[in-house]
């Protein structure tokens, strides 16, 4: 069996964020050894990383790591969760051959990622300023939003 292309690392608690973080493109694969078509399917991802040297593939084993999965509500495997810029752009259940995910691949490269970018801009600025008299004071109450996806996983 050959080896893994060097994109292709395992994804746990402990580098999860870090790895969505420092990585403008990932797409994370959640498998689990008792699930055959997620075997059968680890050529064809490790077949697209070879392809794809410039994204990260990522495998998150949803029986040693379950937090990960949780969190992105995973039900079903095998699953694959498509990143770029720490947005999740596209999730694809069930399973798929590789003419399909060269097809998600291709489409998550065009993907037009500025309406991501500017959701941010705004999320990333204070939401809420209110203003209101209370007793004669004048109070500013401000509340900032910052919810990105990826960053609410615990280590």
């Amino acid at each position: 069996m050959a080896a893994a292309a060097p994109n292709v690392v395992t994804l746990n608690k402990g580098n999860f964020k870090e790895t969505i973080e420092n990585n403008p493109f990932v797409i994370v694969d959640f498998w689990a050894p008792w699930c055959e078509p997620c075997v059968v399917f680890t050529p064809t991802f490790e077949a697209a990383a070879a392809k794809n040297k410039d994204i990260v593939f990522g495998m998150v084993n949803t029986e040693t790591d379950p937090e990960i999965s949780e969190y992105f509500d995973v039900s079903q495997i095998p699953g694959i969760l498509v990143i770029r810029e720490q947005a999740g752009i596209h999730a694809q259940v069930g399973e798929i051959g590789a003419p399909a995910l060269d097809k998600i691949i291709e489409w998550a490269r065009e993907f037009d990622i500025s309406q991501v970018r500017d959701y941010y801009a705004e999320e990333d600025k204070w939401q809420f300023a209110n203003v209101f008299n209370d007793g004669g004071r004048c109070v500013l109450r401000v509340s900032l939003f910052y919810n990105r996806w990826i960053l609410k996983i615990k280590q």
